[in-house]
């Protein structure tokens, strides 16, 4: 209602070129008009620079991996110059599934591994 453009576009999309930082995206209203699934999103996105946009949400699925890691990397250079709701440094400093347990009055008995002996043994 306010005319603000929204794109979207995947943390796999993300690129980093010449110090400037672009993604493979797609305008939401392409995706509403054409009510389009994520399988043709690559047919009709485009390369975009991030620095022209006003505010980024950053809304990632798990896993916590590499790859996620280096997609908040890559946004934090357009810190200085743009909004970052969820900021990329806090994302990863912050782990969610780790970042409870700095509050242990507040969450029940917590284990955190990819053991499987120790989440047999735990559960």
């Amino acid at each position: 209602n306010r005319g603000n453009e929204i794109w979207l576009f995947f943390p796999s999309s993300i690129i980093l070129l010449d110090n400037k930082v672009y993604a493979l995206a797609i305008p939401y209203s392409t995706i509403l008009e054409k009510n389009i699934d994520k399988s043709k999103f690559s047919s009709l996105r485009k390369r975009i620079c991030l620095h022209v946009f006003n505010l980024i949400l950053i809304r990632h699925d798990p896993p916590y991996d590499l790859r996620y890691l280096t997609s908040c990397y890559i946004l934090e250079r357009l810190q200085k110059h743009i909004l970052i709701i969820n900021n990329p440094t806090s994302l990863i400093n912050c782990p969610e599934k780790i970042f409870i347990t700095k509050f242990p009055n507040i969450h029940p008995p917590t284990l955190i591994t990819r053991n499987r002996d120790q989440i047999i043994e735990f559960r």
